[in-house]
């Protein structure tokens, strides 16, 4: 054969070799618009979403290798929705984001707390995973202190996992599956290089971008250091820097804290979640941190509102609150 049949059957090749990824691709893709379109009707059906063990499996698998291209800290651009907790109510999770306007429409960052508490934690976590294959820039999840194995055993999510799907220890693979993908989740984000967002708050350990990069995922969390601050830590009312915080694990930060961060760092704004706000957001140390909190009326008993915020392309923000109902 001359080189130049085969350098035509070599482009051959390559074209089938692209033609059937493409094929590939269509076909993952048309699966997971099928699974996003039953999650968002299930509310009206009373819940009955009908999720199989395979689809969330696949789902789950492909999420994890979706988090693992992306950095440990992301960096993105607005226009972009900011969300904190949302704790399995998935009820409320639809009702806003079908409100909002549903990805590719509108971008969104969720800042962790997916499961435990609530009583759809498969659901919210899945449908969010399920947008993030399918429009992976158009959806970031950061990681939480509940998308931790120690924390998700005890708080509902193991639990929901095993009466969902109990035969032949189905529900404890499952589980365990999704620690193995919260292990490769970011942990933090940077809107428009000016908004830091982290599901807890910062840490004192952390002293540039660049140690991001160190953080080798998968990885579980360890009790010390700056990526236990990143998803445990709480802001405080008080001028100083650091305190020991009464969870038991990290710390609160001050006011002095927020400043010198900020400083250090070059940032305008924190934007955290992790704690319940009554109106959905609350301001601290002359708001520089802002909490937000989206599970409205919190596991049926805090009459709380949900807090979302939106940072548009010139960095302006604003808050919109839900109720629910």
């Amino acid at each position: 054969m001359s080189n130049r049949n085969k350098r035509f059957c070599l482009l051959g090749i390559v074209r089938r070799s692209e033609s059937a990824l493409l094929e590939r691709k269509k076909k993952v893709w048309k699966f997971l618009e099928k699974y996003i379109e039953k999650l968002l009707v299930a509310p009206e059906n009373n819940m009955n979403s009908m999720i199989t063990l395979s689809e969330v499996r696949e789902v789950c698998l492909r999420c994890r290798e979706t988090f693992r291209m992306e950095s440990t800290l992301l960096r993105i651009d607005p226009p972009i929705y900011i969300l904190g907790d949302i704790h399995g109510q998935f009820p409320d999770l639809v009702k806003i984001i079908s409100k909002i306007g549903t990805p590719p429409r509108k971008r969104y960052l969720f800042m962790g707390d997916y499961v435990d508490r609530g009583q759809w934690s498969l659901e919210t976590v899945s449908l969010l995973m399920a947008y993030k294959v399918r429009y992976p820039k158009h959806l970031y999840m950061l990681r939480g202190n509940h998308e931790t194995r120690a924390v998700n055993r005890i708080y509902g999510f193991f639990e929901e996992c095993v009466q969902r799907f109990p035969n032949k220890n189905a529900g404890t693979q499952l589980w365990t599956l999704y620690q193995h993908t919260f292990n490769c989740m970011p942990f933090a984000a940077l809107i428009g290089e000016r908004i830091f967002a982290a599901h807890g708050g910062i840490s004192e350990d952390l002293l540039n971008w660049n140690q991001f990069e160190r953080i080798c995922r998968p990885t579980d969390i360890t009790d010390i250091g700056f990526i236990n601050d990143l998803i445990w830590a709480d802001p405080g009312n008080f001028p100083g820097k650091y305190i020991q915080s009464p969870r038991g694990v990290s710390q609160l930060f001050g006011k002095q804290a927020t400043e010198e961060f900020q400083q250090k760092l070059n940032i305008d704004l924190i934007i955290r979640g992790h704690q319940v706000a009554q109106e959905g957001f609350e301001f601290l140390h002359d708001r520089k941190c802002l909490t937000i909190f989206s599970a409205p009326y919190y596991c049926g008993e805090l009459n709380n509102k949900a807090g979302i915020l939106y940072v548009a392309e010139s960095l302006h923000c604003t808050i919109y609150q839900f109720s629910n109902g």
